[in-house]
């Protein structure tokens, strides 16, 4: 029986280094997707900020050339 105990004691050992492991692994994963998101988030304002710019210069061409 004692030796029974000594092998769930070193599975309970073993499940709860992979449980930190894991851990340790889906954490890093978290802050990588943090990161994109954040970036992600800036491209996504450049690219608005460069459009508004493109259809305000569109507009004045429009005019000048009196397609409007």
């Amino acid at each position: 029986m004692n030796e029974e105990l000594k092998k769930l004691r070193k599975s309970m050992n073993l499940a709860e280094a992979k449980i930190a492991f894991l851990k340790e692994g889906v954490d890093g994963l978290h802050d990588a997707f943090k990161t994109i998101n954040a970036d992600l988030d800036a491209f996504i304002d450049i690219y608005n900020e460069t459009q508004k710019r493109n259809e305000e210069r569109f507009e004045r061409l429009e005019k000048h050339v009196g397609l409007s």
